[in-house]
């Protein structure tokens, strides 16, 4: 079936009145182009994607106009050959595309690009072709559009659905190859960034500059702190904050050799590193992305239920890969699988696990004795954490228990990190954003009493110092103190915090379960007894 309308489809009407509605339907927004001099009608053509709404106001507004594309937004590069040779030369370095428009002239060959690094080229050799690149948001007609020297159309399309085909063809893209982009492009086409795609990218720390580019005296410090203070932030994402303080001052001598006209003493270099790293142990923003996610993720795919995440994990950590397991809340709740629950939590947390996928039914309930649902663990979740433990510490509480598992789980030891009640609630995409600050404020508070946190006050020197400062204690580690900043709440901004951090002794001892668990009683009963 055509993808064009019925009321469209009159010969009074030009190219764009004609078929953008057809491209719109079919998944390609265009725009409308004036014919005689290629130059689009509208603005921000390439930095929206316009509504099928905003193209038929389009087309009653323009309907001779012809159809125009942009290559930055759909990520592709378009070879634009104007006669045979330059088609010969297409073949020979390119390979044969799988979408191609003939133009009055020649042909337009259509590339992909996702990462829309490919910047175009008028003439970049002494062949008559362009290069219609991504990176530098190039304009193309489509088939159907009306120029000055001819009519564009789709190769190999006939008489069928040329908006139809076309979108299929578009989405079945191959990507220019390296070799091939570089030899049309010519040897003085390219940009340095556009040089080799291909390989890896230059390391942060790998400097080499030109001798025009070394700092001179009266520059060097402030050059030197700018570059610690670039690099720590890179730092922290790939090692923990002990050991990142001897790595960023390895990086900073580099660049001091490398920069500096003449070097920095080595006694300079030190202290400024030493002082751009406490200014970013003392002003941080968010969380390095070096940790372990996996309960973060799962809270939020749970739209922030930490029972269910608790319960998710206690599974993952206590049964049997492969094993059937029996879910009863009654039979939870005799068992003391986690104190203080009741049945409707138990069912709660396993309705979400079943809804999310986590949990497979494997055997569903029925009516009679002894004939209980079985299910299956189908994604367990991995962590470090004796959960068993921390809910035996903190009474089952899943808040406190979900909030102290991210915190552990994405943070290194020792580490320091600033968190904001207002600023966790507010992200409401984030894992606590379907929790408001009292439920939050609950959760932490209950930390605090299970000795899971402590409290570190410290005198106000500025409105940038934290009101107060809490020292996570390890659950499974003694002797390895954790450092968090809450943020006050009244004044929600980045705040600082003090780097000189003493030892925390070793947690408070844990006290024993009062009933002693039993994931064997999860097992499915044998049939043949009674149940």
């Amino acid at each position: 079936m055509s993808t064009e309308r019925s009321k469209a489809a009159r010969p009074d009407l030009g190219p764009y009145g004609r078929l953008a509605y057809a491209y719109a339907v079919a998944g390609v927004p265009t725009f409308p182009v004036c014919p005689q001099t290629k130059k689009p009608l509208v603005r921000q053509y390439a930095k929206r994607i316009p509504s099928t709404t905003t193209i038929e106001t389009w087309a009653q507004r323009h309907p001779h106009a012809s159809l125009g594309f942009a290559t930055r937004r759909a990520g592709v590069v378009v070879l634009d050959a104007d006669d045979a040779e330059a088609l010969a030369y297409f073949r020979e370095h390119a390979g044969p595309p799988v979408l191609r428009t003939l133009t009055p002239k020649g042909e337009h060959w259509w590339f992909t690009d996702p990462g829309r690094r490919r910047r175009g080229g008028n003439r970049p050799t002494d062949r008559a072709y362009d290069i219609k690149g991504a990176k530098s948001c190039d304009l193309v007609l489509l088939p159907g559009s009306v120029s000055a020297n001819g009519v564009y159309t789709l190769a190999d399309g006939g008489s069928r659905d040329v908006p139809g085909l076309f979108a299929e063809r578009l989405r079945r893209l191959t990507p220019l190859t390296d070799d091939a982009y570089e030899t049309l492009m010519g040897p003085g086409g390219l940009d340095p960034a556009s040089r080799r795609f291909g390989q890896a990218p230059i390391a942060m720390d790998s400097v080499a500059l030109l001798a025009l580019d070394r700092v001179p005296e009266g520059h060097r410090n402030q050059a030197v702190f700018a570059y610690a203070r670039r690099q720590c932030r890179q730092v922290r994402r790939e090692v923990s904050d002990a050991a990142g303080l001897e790595v960023l001052l390895a990086r900073v001598s580099h660049y001091n050799q490398m920069a500096c006209d003449p070097p920095l003493d080595d006694a300079e270099v030190e202290k400024t590193a030493q002082s751009a790293w406490r200014w970013e142990l003392a002003n941080m923003i968010r969380l390095p992305a070096n940790r372990a996610r996996e309960i973060r993720k799962a809270l939020i795919d749970h739209q922030g239920e930490a029972r269910a995440v608790t319960l998710l994990l206690l599974l993952s950590q206590t049964s049997v890969p492969g094993e059937d397991l029996v879910l009863t809340p009654s039979r939870l709740v005799k068992q003391c699988l986690v104190p203080t629950w009741s049945q409707t939590h138990y069912r709660t947390a396993i309705d979400a696990l079943v809804a999310t996928g986590r949990l497979r039914i494997t055997e569903r309930a029925r009516r009679g004795r002894g004939r209980t649902g079985t299910y299956r663990l189908a994604s367990p979740l991995v962590s470090s954490l004796n959960i068993t433990n921390l809910l035996a510490r903190l009474d089952g509480n899943a808040d406190a228990a979900t909030l102290y598992a991210i915190v552990a789980e994405q943070w290194g030891a020792p580490s320091t990190a600033e968190l904001s009640v207002r600023g966790m609630c507010a992200q409401r995409g984030g894992p606590f954003g379907t929790w408001d600050e009292r439920r939050l404020r609950r959760a932490r508070n209950r930390l605090e009493a299970a000795d899971l946190l402590e409290r570190r006050l410290q005198p106000r020197l500025g409105p940038r110092t934290p009101r107060a400062m809490f020292s996570v204690r390890s659950l499974d580690v003694p002797d390895v103190p954790k450092i968090i900043a809450i943020a006050p709440e009244e004044n929600h901004r980045p705040l600082g915090l003090t780097v000189n951090c003493t030892v925390l002794s070793s947690p408070a001892p844990m006290r024993p379960v009062e009933r002693p668990l039993d994931p064997a009683g999860w097992a499915k009963p044998d049939q043949s007894g009674p149940p």
